[in-house]
């Protein structure tokens, strides 16, 4: 199945995200922002608005918590980021209808979301020129137990990863270890033990 994407500005016509907007102008999605779908799975995928076919650009995989699936707000967007590392942002979106979330590395099974956000991936490579040596990934709270789960499903794959407030499973631990990874996690967390 191919997968569609749809300009953002075009999906902005209900009366609430226009209030919203106005409201919170910051909230606004960045140009060369869209959304896209394959079948009913939604994924955001940011392509800088000088986006040149000649360039190999970096791709960071985001990895968003639970119902936390708001894209807008990222300094990867920002002219300042890309004029230093040019870069196309892929945002899969994890229902809470999805049960099972971005899945974790205690449990090897690969979540119906983790199976479309890689054919989403599968897809963002097919379209554009990435450098494979320079794909990052990088989630909070639930994506942070997707982002060691993917490190721990493809060793190797990404250049790179950090998570916030997730977990993984310490028996995977070698599977990382060959990764630069930042990990952060607070104590007053009161959703995801530290521990």
């Amino acid at each position: 199945m191919k997968s569609l994407c749809i300009f953002s500005t075009t999906r902005r016509i209900l009366l609430v995200p226009l209030l919203l907007l106005m409201v919170f102008p910051g909230l606004a999605l960045p140009d060369g922002y869209k959304d896209c779908y394959i079948g009913d799975f939604r994924y955001g995928l940011f392509v800088p608005p000088g986006y040149d076919p000649t360039v190999n650009y970096h791709l960071i995989l985001y990895l968003h918590g639970y119902t936390d699936t708001t894209s807008w707000n990222f300094q990867w967007y920002s002219n300042e980021f890309q004029s230093r590392f040019p870069t196309l942002v892929l945002t899969p979106k994890c229902l809470v209808t999805y049960t099972e979330g971005w899945g974790n590395s205690w449990d090897m099974a690969e979540s119906y979301a983790m199976k479309m956000a890689f054919r989403a991936l599968d897809s963002t490579l097919a379209q554009y020129p990435i450098d494979t040596t320079r794909m990052h990934v990088c989630g909070t709270s639930m994506g942070g137990f997707g982002t060691f789960y993917v490190l721990a499903r493809y060793p190797g794959r990404f250049a790179s990863a950090y998570a916030i407030c997730g977990g993984g499973n310490p028996a995977s631990a070698s599977l990382l270890a060959e990764t630069p990874l930042w990990i952060f996690h607070g104590d007053a967390d009161p959703v995801v033990p530290v521990s």
